[in-house]
């Protein structure tokens, strides 16, 4: 299995008309997912794309909204602290096998 993220609003992040145009020309995402999800059908590979909404914020083993620092994830709830690259992942990963919890 193939997971993409949905970047949906990524256009829209206040930062001007110059550096949307730079994001533009250098990272066509949406024609870059076209090509992986081809290629995955073409290799009989399922192709899915999750939202990444909060992913980073939110712990991966009891599902609070924790705090991050940095690159540092720190749950209040259950006490949990790891990357919080790795805790966004694992949110990714849970969402794009078991759709029902998460905010597909």
């Amino acid at each position: 299995m193939i997971v993409l993220g949905k970047l949906k609003g990524i256009r829209k992040n206040g930062k001007g008309k110059r550096f949307n145009r730079k994001l533009n020309s250098r990272f066509p995402y949406y024609r870059l997912s076209q090509f992986i999800e081809y290629k995955a059908r073409w290799l009989g590979i399922k192709a899915v794309k999750v939202t990444e909404k909060n992913t980073s914020k939110t712990c991966h083993r009891c599902g609070h909204i924790g705090l991050r620092v940095g690159s540092l994830f720190k749950c209040s709830k259950c006490g949990y602290i790891c990357n919080a690259d790795y805790n966004g992942a694992m949110n990714i990963l849970k969402r794009a096998i078991c759709p029902w919890q998460g905010l597909n």
